[in-house]
């Protein structure tokens, strides 16, 4: 089995304070898993590392059996999406978010409409694609995050605190 991520003597260090520490850890490819903890145990931290959105201190750290030592390639950024605990959405459309996003990560246009309809009918946000992203409120705009990180068909989907904001309804068809 394909690793998607594998660690080894990782630590992160902010102001001089040790915040995660990991002597070894192999994260399969194609599952799904779940990260528990108490507040300040350090979840958001290991997935802004997988995100590749903040660096360890020390270690290796694999992203499907390659080690990555700078920053990713095109070809390795479109692996990850990451939704993070509080996202942000740029001014515009609902869909203006999603169509950036496709852009950035070298999406052909001709593909656009397919994958942001896919996404928004996913995450039941299709009648918001012509709101204007700042106008969400909190489970609209967590929900609109999912739907811009899945609309390019990631390899990994990383999530943090996916279901704050959403009732009981959206949970489910999230999950």
């Amino acid at each position: 089995m394909t690793n998607a991520y594998t660690l080894k003597n990782i630590k992160v260090n902010i102001q001089q304070k040790c915040v995660l520490n990991i002597p070894s850890l192999a994260i399969p490819a194609q599952k799904c898993i779940a990260l528990l903890g108490a507040n300040g145990a350090g979840k958001s931290t290991l997935l802004h590392l997988l995100a590749f959105t903040h660096q360890q201190s020390e270690g290796e750290l694999s992203l499907f059996e390659q080690q990555i030592s700078q920053s990713l390639s095109p070809i390795q950024r479109r692996k990850i999406a990451f939704v993070s605990q509080h996202p942000y959405l740029l001014p515009g459309s609902v869909e203006d978010n999603i169509k950036l996003s496709l852009t950035l990560q070298g999406i052909p246009k001709s593909q656009h409409r397919s994958l942001i309809d896919s996404a928004l009918e996913q995450t039941n946000t299709a009648h918001l694609a012509s709101q204007i992203a700042t106008s969400l409120s909190g489970g609209e705009l967590k929900r609109v995050a999912i739907a811009r990180a899945i609309a390019y068909q990631p390899d990994i989907l990383l999530l943090d605190e996916p279901f704050s904001h959403l009732d009981s309804q959206h949970i489910q068809i999230l999950e």
